[in-house]
């Protein structure tokens, strides 16, 4: 009787999903290893238990494991691409050894600016701390020191080795 009652009076709508074609294999095994990572996180930070740990953790492994492996089939693909010629090798290598950025150009950095940045930062840390009280000094009893080295001779040495 209810159901009869909530179907008459349930309105019926149409609903379109729409399914975005990912690009390749990859990025849908990162994304799916992505999202099962944060919601074992979610479920460890709502529990607190070891067991929830301990799959947030192995989830973690296993998606740095994807990231690993995607890179290196990059660059396996990379050096596919590049094995008979040895310029395209070293452009593409240049890359990531940075070789291609610009390190002779000048920046605004100076010693003098440099300078000033801690001068200003010291000068704020105390403008801050001037009026309080120092910190107290809290001294403690400490150890004696241990006893100064003495000269060794070498036939002592031998008789302390051996006895």
């Amino acid at each position: 009787m209810l159901l009869d009652l909530a179907n008459q009076h349930n309105r019926t709508s149409s609903v379109v999903a729409r399914v975005v074609p990912r690009r390749g294999l990859m990025p849908t095994v990162a994304h799916i290893a992505v999202n099962v990572c944060h919601r074992l996180e979610r479920r460890y930070r709502r529990t607190y238990r070891p067991d929830d740990r301990c799959r947030w953790v192995e989830a973690t492994r296993r998606r740095f494991a994807v990231y690993r492996s995607k890179r290196e089939q990059y660059w396996s693909d990379r050096l596919l691409q590049c094995q008979r010629s040895s310029a395209a090798l070293w452009r593409s290598m240049s890359s990531v050894l940075g070789r291609q950025r610009d390190v002779t150009a000048s920046t605004s950095h100076t010693a003098q600016g440099f300078a000033d940045f801690f001068r200003k930062k010291i000068d704020d840390i105390r403008s801050a701390t001037s009026g309080r009280p120092p910190p107290p000094v809290i001294t403690r009893a400490s150890s004696p020191p241990p006893p100064p080295f003495s000269l060794i001779y070498e036939v002592d040495k031998r008789n302390h080795v051996q006895y």
